[in-house]
């Protein structure tokens, strides 16, 4: 029998699968409250929240800043290094993908993802449809 061509396959399938899992580290990191963010300082994670409303944004030299509160009320500083995005105010929440800086006291975003409200949220109400 010959039993190259599938060994060829499964290792391109391998190679393909390890090429884009290297490329997005961000895949294998989970939510974590803030608290835990900080405490693991220094390390890729996911923090979700609601945007500090009792807390100014600001944008300064290409850094967009911002507050976020968790639902254990946990607090962070937020600093993306980009600009604001165009959603940003009407999200319902943020995902801050970063790292948590305990000299600066902050936590700098790589990516940020805009949790905004569903179109089809109050399509549906009363038993309607």
């Amino acid at each position: 029998m010959n039993y190259k061509k599938p060994l060829i396959f499964l290792g391109a399938i391998g190679l393909l699968v390890v090429a884009i899992l290297s490329l997005s580290p961000d895949f294998l990191t989970s939510y974590v409250p803030i608290e835990t963010a900080k405490k693991d300082a220094g390390k890729l994670v996911q923090i979700i929240g609601k945007v500090d409303t009792t807390r100014p944004e600001n944008h300064k030299e290409s850094v967009f800043f911002f507050s976020i509160i968790d639902e254990k009320n946990g607090r962070a500083d937020i600093a993306y290094k980009g600009v604001k995005p165009a959603n940003f105010d009407r999200a319902d929440q943020i995902v801050c993908i970063g790292k948590f800086n305990s000299k600066e006291n902050m936590f700098m975003a790589e990516k940020l993802l805009v949790k905004c409200p569903s179109k089809y949220e109050n399509k549906y109400k009363d038993g309607d449809k």
